[in-house]
């Protein structure tokens, strides 16, 4: 099987399970080409294409160069999604966490297109854990996230169930010492919820990377895959 064919594959399988993905992972791991390759996917994975994508530039700008590379060798795919991804804020990313909370918070009841298949948010915990880490007392470390949780995430995510659009979360990671592992941001803020959790990691020798998907909270829906980062995206070895 062609390595383009089982990339291919394994989206088809992730967008089938869930509207809603987490992708986490140590920096140079590919999450954003990952969440380029998912969009690409969803909006031009049937013909004529029709749908559009809001990408929510967080705290990473959006990447064109890479989706130039991503899509060189298909003219057509990669002219529809520089029109049809829609980067916001427009300017620049967010600057601070009270200016992303402003903003978030008006997806719950703002007008969006009407051919909107995915947004994606990269990376929606950059200035969460950056304020977080302001804060001394607990009681306003636990509020704080209480009121990301229902004024954010919670909101969004019931209106793209609701109207059937996808959600795109990336996330920055944290080592945990107790568990000797990397972790994503506040994992147990979004394991509350229901969806594909994707995390991303690397070799400490090697140009070899491993790829996990969980499908629920329980691990039954547990797969892994070993990739490469190229200038085509992650390929499935």
């Amino acid at each position: 099987m062609e390595k383009i064919t089982q990339v291919a594959l394994m989206l088809s399988s992730l967008v089938s399970h869930s509207n809603l993905i987490s992708i986490s992972g140590e920096s140079g791991t590919g999450k954003t080409t990952l969440g380029l390759q998912i969009v690409g996917h969803l909006l031009t994975e049937n013909s004529p294409y029709q749908y559009q994508c809001i990408w929510i530039q967080a705290s990473e700008p959006f990447p064109k160069q890479r989706l130039g590379s991503l899509y060189a060798s298909d003219t057509h795919k990669l002219k529809y999604l520089q029109k049809n991804i829609l980067v916001f804020p427009g300017e620049s990313c967010f600057s601070t966490y009270e200016v992303q909370q402003e903003h978030l918070k008006t997806f719950a009841d703002r007008i969006l297109p009407p051919n909107l298949r995915v947004i994606l948010i990269d990376n929606i915990s950059h200035h969460l854990r950056y304020w977080l880490m302001q804060q001394n007392n607990i009681s306003e470390r636990s509020r704080i996230l209480d009121d990301f949780y229902s004024s954010n995430l919670l909101p969004l995510i019931m209106r793209c169930q609701r109207e059937e659009i996808y959600l795109v979360l990336i996330h920055e990671v944290s080592y945990n010492v107790k568990e000797r592992e990397t972790r994503p941001f506040f994992s147990q803020l979004y394991h509350r919820l229901e969806m594909a959790h994707i995390v991303l990691s690397k070799g400490l020798e090697t140009q070899l990377k491993s790829l996990t998907i969980n499908y629920d909270r329980d691990s039954k829906g547990y797969i892994s895959q070993v990739y490469e980062l190229s200038q085509n995206g992650l390929i499935i070895l």
